[in-house]
């Protein structure tokens, strides 16, 4: 086994986000935290989880996820040592994310805690040559650890609202990402994401499919 296959058993493989060119990296969605009680939420955008049913239920995918998991949390330090390690030295990953694929942090699941942020923010320092994106509920997390903490600019952390058919008030987050149905996709409410989407990265996705 080479020394880059060897990294990438470290990290548990990747994921391949169908929505997204490039590649991820996934946990279950089972061990939400925020996420887990959203999903017995109504009208919560974790209400019907994708990451809950279909392939990601199937039993080789469920243990891949797993996995990922519980290599974390055995040792954190050799997880993203050998993170940043393939991300630098693989040479068909490095050419297929680049700078204008960026790389997706829980297609499934979402941080468990500041610790998990923190290395994170640690493997995108050491890998700067990537544009790291990571969506997450747990504004907390999130929050507490920004206030205290430097995020290397190829780092979007944006922050997802909880329930369908709501938005952040203008100002709370730099970075966030509401879900609408076509219903309440208004054009008033297009005019002002376009708006905010100069300066904030506003991200309105609708419940039927289309992305504003």
């Amino acid at each position: 086994m080479t020394k880059l296959s060897e990294s990438l058993e470290r990290v548990g493989g990747l994921s391949t986000p169908s929505k997204m060119p490039g590649y991820g990296w996934s946990i279950p969605a089972w061990e939400c935290n925020i996420g887990g009680k959203l999903q017995n939420t109504s009208d919560s955008v974790c209400e019907n989880c994708y990451a809950m049913k279909g392939r990601y239920t199937f039993g080789a995918v469920r243990n891949a996820l797993e996995n990922r998991l519980a290599l974390w949390k055995k040792d954190n330090h050799e997880w993203r040592d050998a993170f940043i390690y393939y991300l630098t030295n693989a040479p068909k990953f490095r050419a297929k994310v680049g700078e204008h694929y960026p790389f997706r942090w829980f297609d499934s699941g979402d941080l468990q805690g500041e610790q998990m942020l923190d290395d994170i923010c640690f493997i995108a320092t050491h890998t700067p040559h990537i544009k790291h994106w990571l969506p997450t509920k747990e504004y907390m997390v999130a929050n507490l650890y920004m206030k205290n903490n430097w995020i290397p600019p190829n780092l979007t952390i944006r922050i997802s609202h909880p329930m369908v058919n709501k938005n952040f008030k203008r100002g709370d987050w730099m970075n966030h990402s509401g879900v609408f149905d076509k219903e309440h996709l208004t054009k008033h409410a297009v005019r002002f994401v376009l708006h905010l989407n100069r300066t904030t990265s506003v991200v309105i996705v609708v419940c039927a499919g289309m992305e504003v």
